[in-house]
């Protein structure tokens, strides 16, 4: 971006505020690390408790622990029992 030499610092500060300018390609590059950094504990968890549970080290856990918001849903007798 290119300003006449008229502008004092603070002036082009005023007009470069809030204005960032990149690439549609460093946009997406972005955006697939952020995701993969969000999703990367989840998936870590959910493989490593796979294979607890395979092993038989976890005999409590039929699931990995990230499945646990299930069980807040009701079960299908649940439903049954509720409509009857």
């Amino acid at each position: 971006m290119t300003y006449s030499h008229h502008l004092s610092r603070e002036e082009q500060a005023k007009v470069e505020i809030g204005h960032t300018e990149t690439t549609r390609g460093i946009n997406w590059f972005l955006t697939v690390v952020m995701l993969a950094v969000i999703f990367a504990v989840p998936v870590w968890q959910t493989v490593r408790d796979w294979r607890e549970i395979r092993r038989g080290a976890m005999p409590e856990r039929t699931r990995p622990q990230s499945f646990d918001f299930l069980g807040l849903f009701p079960t299908r007798a649940e439903l049954r029992a509720a409509a009857d």
